[in-house]
């Protein structure tokens, strides 16, 4: 039986370098998809919360530790204290795999 439901799927890992990583959805819902079709990172870079909350809608899981080498829950507070160059790299990898959706 096929799986019809995107929050089913396994999640796509994005290496961050260094060992670090953030897994993203393999598939997007039609709710994503009607929510961030018009969605440009470059176009956004004006509107940081635009990107903020593409990121919260995207990172599902990671690695990622603090100064004292404890991993950080996944949290918005946490997704929105990633540092711009990480960010960046999330939302470029999840815009990739969002291209190739098809269109109509």
């Amino acid at each position: 039986m096929s799986n019809r439901f995107t929050k089913y799927d396994e999640l796509i890992q994005v290496d961050l370098g260094d060992g670090d990583w953030v897994k993203i959805p393999s598939r997007f819902s039609f709710d994503f998809i009607e929510k961030y079709a018009n969605f440009d990172p470059d176009g956004a870079k004006n509107n940081m919360e635009q990107i903020g909350t593409f990121l919260c809608a995207v990172v599902k899981d990671w690695n990622l530790k603090d100064k004292e080498d404890k991993k950080v829950p996944v949290t918005e507070a946490a997704i929105r204290d990633l540092d711009l160059d990480t960010a960046m790299q999330v939302v470029n990898a999840s815009m990739d795999l969002f291209k190739t959706l098809p269109k109509g």
